[in-house]
């Protein structure tokens, strides 16, 4: 589905592929950053684009090891002929995403951050191969204010563009999605039924389907909302029926009522 989100990853990416720079893509949590970016790296797969996602608390050896695999270079040998290898598996007829940035803040090692950042200047420097930089809102806050932010001077100076995704995501995305589910985007409407609480007392739950919406991408983000359309298609294929929004709020209702305390 080609969301808003993606156009602006897309973008990102092709641009610093064609100019052979340094592009940041910032977002929050669950917003679609690496979907995104895995799915630039699936379409432009070709010996051209090369996707990696930094570990937990990735330190030097760790981040360029990974590199090392996403490049198929050997990553068994010392470090120091393994920045040599990765080096020479690439150029400038190449882009190489290195995806959760942010991760290398997390080390409890400060010289460790510099070191990372290092290596992937130092990786841009030698080889003039595209390069972006993806994390959450943390790696922008580092570049920017952070206690690096004198130290990161050197990287941004090389950085051709910077993406800021949107905290939520937009509501043409949600509707766009919500089509790609089989769910129309103009039949939104109210909802209830009667339920039975741990006590056996009875209640009528009501549910309006766009406010549902709307607070689960405010509080989950494409992440969760896509798992409730997923849901919504499946209770719908169990009662041999079409989706509607009704399924989608139910659905919703089950997985909330699910993470409550039974009294």
């Amino acid at each position: 589905v080609e969301t808003s989100v993606w156009q602006r990853i897309e973008w990102l990416c092709r641009r610093s592929f064609i100019r052979q720079k340094i592009g940041f893509v910032y977002g929050e949590s669950q917003i679609g950053k690496t979907t995104g970016l895995r799915e630039y790296q699936r379409r432009n797969n070709h010996g051209q684009t090369y996707y990696v996602e930094l570990p937990p608390s990735a330190g030097v050896q760790l981040m360029t090891r990974e590199i090392a695999k996403a490049l198929h270079v050997s990553s068994s040998t010392c470090f120091e002929k393994l920045i040599e290898d990765v080096v020479a598996a690439l150029d400038e007829s190449k882009l190489l995403i290195v995806d959760e940035v942010h991760r290398v803040f997390t080390t409890y090692q400060r010289t460790s951050v510099m070191r990372c950042l290092d290596v992937l200047r130092y990786i841009h420097d030698k080889t003039h191969c595209g390069l972006v930089l993806c994390g959450t809102n943390v790696f922008r806050d580092q570049l920017k204010e952070g206690s690096f932010q004198q130290y990161l001077k050197q990287l941004r100076r090389r950085g051709l563009n910077e993406v800021q995704l949107p905290a939520v995501p937009p509501r043409a995305d949600l509707d766009m999605m919500a089509q790609h589910f089989g769910l129309n985007p103009d039949r939104h409407g109210q909802f209830e039924w009667q339920t039975t609480d741990g006590a056996g007392r009875r209640h009528t739950a009501r549910y309006n389907s766009e406010e549902v919406m709307l607070q689960i991408a405010k509080t989950g983000g494409f992440g969760k909302y896509v798992i409730r359309l997923q849901d919504a298609v499946e209770m719908a294929a169990n009662k041999k029926q079409d989706v509607s929004w009704e399924h989608f709020v139910r659905a919703h209702h089950i997985i909330e009522a699910m993470a409550m305390e039974v009294k």
